[in-house]
């Protein structure tokens, strides 16, 4: 990743040696160890720090930040030597930086893997979104200066709702569930797929596969059918369990593949409120 006019990232000496982190010095673009935190892993820049996962024999693979001076672990999630396995940091836009992470003990209480933020010099445990078990919070995306993320977790009435879409300022107050996609505590997959001048898009999945939809104040509105028949158009292309790859912003506008009904894979576009498909060059199958 880019950062304070260098260029940082994990790397190995050789293989089956753990990723450290190096950066490059100077013009020549050389590449030198930066700290000492092995297993190396989600390296990204927000808030204006660098944060990471990294291990260390003392805490394990715990939060790191630092800067273009130094870097060094940020606390230690997971007590001890054990893994807290930290990954997702964005940055609210009150500024707090949070992340998902496992396995803290609060008194007698595991709490699970849960969503976290940045103290100053320590973490802080944002909130227990699924007491007794994890909401695993991944998908970090911010749309209009909220954070929204997906997580299993509870409604305001302590009712299990699945995996679905929650926001999040950085606080216990103020991380809440936006909206029950999939009603009761079946699975509601959603994916960001990238912001629009007219709004945020969102892969779906509804009625046997995912679509592009947009989030209003009442829920998802679906932008399209484009499959037209069981399955989802987006099925192929979400590349990943939180977010899609195969999509591009250009001009205020999303470009993205999708598999229309009985078709090969075609590239859309949408701003936000509504979904097209691109016009196939002359040629081009």
């Amino acid at each position: 990743v880019p950062y304070a006019g260098g260029l940082y990232l994990a790397g190995k000496t050789a293989v089956g040696e753990p990723a450290q982190l190096y950066r490059t010095v100077g013009s020549s673009g050389t590449a030198e160890v930066f700290g000492g935190a092995t297993d190396v892993d989600h390296l990204t820049v927000t808030g204006g720090a660098l944060f990471f996962a990294g291990r260390s024999p003392d805490l394990g693979l715990e939060p790191w930040r630092g800067d273009a001076t130094e870097v060094g672990p940020l606390g230690d999630v997971c007590a001890g030597p054990c893994d807290s396995n930290p990954r997702g940091f964005a940055t609210t836009s009150e500024g707090v930086t949070v992340f998902g992470a496992t396995d803290r003990f609060t008194g007698d209480e595991q709490v699970g893997d849960e969503l976290w933020r940045a103290g100053a010099n320590n973490v802080e445990l944002v909130a227990d979104l699924h007491p007794g078990g994890s909401s695993s919070p991944g998908g970090f995306a911010t749309m209009d200066g909220v954070l929204y993320f997906t997580a299993e977790g509870e409604d305001a009435e302590g009712n299990d709702v699945g995996r679905e879409l929650f926001e999040t300022n950085g606080q216990d107050i103020g991380t809440e569930l936006v909206v029950d996609n999939n009603p009761g505590s079946a699975f509601s997959g959603i994916r960001f797929l990238g912001d629009t001048s007219g709004g945020g898009v969102w892969g779906v999945f509804r009625d046997g596969g995912y679509e592009p939809h947009r989030l209003t104040p009442d829920g998802f509105e679906l932008l399209g059918d484009l499959n037209g028949r069981s399955g989802g158009s987006l099925d192929a292309t979400m590349c990943s369990p939180d977010r899609c790859d195969i999509s591009e912003l250009f001009d205020g506008d999303l470009y993205f593949a999708a598999e229309p009904s009985f078709s090969r894979r075609r590239l859309y576009v949408s701003d936000g409120v509504t979904v097209s498909a691109v016009p196939t060059p002359a040629g081009v199958d």
